[in-house]
């Protein structure tokens, strides 16, 4: 039997069954309330269908944050906080406007506000967030803002989507299949038990050196080199996805390098 696709109403289900409550620690701050299902449904079912639209022949590509703007703070600003912009009156909650606001609002740099007034969603303004959130993702330096723990939305191409409360995140959606926070590789056990080996023997080689010099050597924090491994390998990711064209990485220890970069049957390096 075919399994079938997963939709916006499948989606809704997942994120209320897996909203953080406040005992959990998964958040540091209190939550908002969960969202009400039905409400949820229809927001991400308008997200959905502006994705699968084109703005000037261009995909379209947003965010969205279901809050109030008065529990919004006036006086936050990036690169910590939320600027936020009210518009002079509310606008429908519909595909066609969240098509129409999207270059307005930049994936990287806004989020479109959404609240409920009179049980009707409507689009009440844009929050500036600034670039600094994808610092996490891209692997720069620094630690991503925080946002208020809310339900956000991120369109990213048609049909696919992330939830989110606040910076954790809950579900994505792509190709018609849900998948969960537990498929972040980064958080796996086995990529960390992988490269293992490779931190210990850097810690043998810093201690050795350390014991050897003249000078006294600062102690060296052990999580450090899988810090910096983990940035730059989201680095080399943001960069191929930047051009679009899709890419391999292969992982192969010291030894075998030579043989793989080198003449080899089985595989083809452009």
């Amino acid at each position: 039997m075919l399994n079938s696709d997963a939709y916006p109403r499948d989606l809704a289900k997942y994120v209320i069954n897996n909203w953080p409550s406040p005992g959990d620690g998964a958040l540091p701050y209190q939550k908002p309330d969960v969202p009400d299902e039905l409400l949820l449904e229809r927001l991400l079912s308008i997200c959905y269908q502006a994705s699968l639209t084109r703005h000037e022949g261009e995909p379209v590509s947003f965010r969205v944050i279901l809050a109030n703007p008065s529990e919004l703070p006036d006086e936050v600003g990036p690169p910590d906080g939320l600027h936020k912009l009210e518009f002079a009156e509310p606008v429908d909650l519909n595909a066609a406007e969240l098509r129409r606001l999207s270059p307005a609002a930049r994936f990287s740099r806004s989020i479109i506000g959404i609240s409920v007034q009179d049980d009707v969603p409507k689009i009440w303004g844009i929050l500036n967030s600034g670039p600094r959130w994808l610092h996490a993702s891209h692997g720069g330096r620094g630690s991503a803002p925080s946002f208020p723990p809310y339900l956000l939305v991120k369109v990213m191409g048609p049909g696919v989507m992330e939830v989110s409360c606040g910076n954790n995140t809950l579900v994505g959606l792509s190709e018609g299949h849900i998948f969960g926070s537990s498929l972040n590789v980064f958080k796996s056990k086995w990529l960390q038990e992988w490269f293992a080996p490779m931190r210990k023997e850097r810690m043998e080689i810093y201690e050795k050196a350390k014991q050897e010099a003249d000078d006294g050597w600062p102690e060296l924090e052990p999580d450090l080199t899988r810090v910096i491994d983990q940035h730059m390998l989201k680095r080399v990711i943001a960069v191929m996805r930047a051009f679009r064209h899709g890419g391999t990485l292969i992982f192969v220890s010291p030894s075998e390098a030579e043989h793989v970069l080198g003449p080899n049957p089985f595989l083809s390096m452009k």
